[in-house]
C-alpha cells in the first residue's frame, strides 16, 4: 500500500515555523507506514504540487495543509 504525504502551503507564513511541522508529519508518518511517499519541502505553489503529484498513484493521501494555504 503506497501512502502519500501533500503537505501545501504559502510562502507567506513563518517558514520556519512550516518547516518544523513539516519535518515533524514526515518523522511521524514514516513511524506510522513503511512505504510513505514525500515530497523534499512543502508545496508552495502550483507548479510544485502538480510536478509532486505526477510522481505519485497512492492508495491513500494525506494532505495536510501546512500553513494558510489560500482556499
Amino acid at each position: 500500500m503506497e501512502v502519500a504525504y501533500i503537505p501545501v502551503g504559502v510562502g507567506t507564513f513563518d517558514q520556519t515555523t512550516a518547516e518544523k511541522e513539516f519535518n515533524e508529519s514526515v518523522k511521524l508518518l514514516k513511524k506510522l507506514h513503511d512505504n510513505v511517499k514525500t515530497p523534499d519541502k512543502i508545496l508552495l505553489d502550483i507548479d510544485k504540487l502538480s510536478s509532486y503529484l505526477d510522481t505519485i498513484s497512492p492508495d491513500l493521501a494525506i494532505f495536510q495543509n501546512t500553513t494558510f494555504a489560500n482556499a
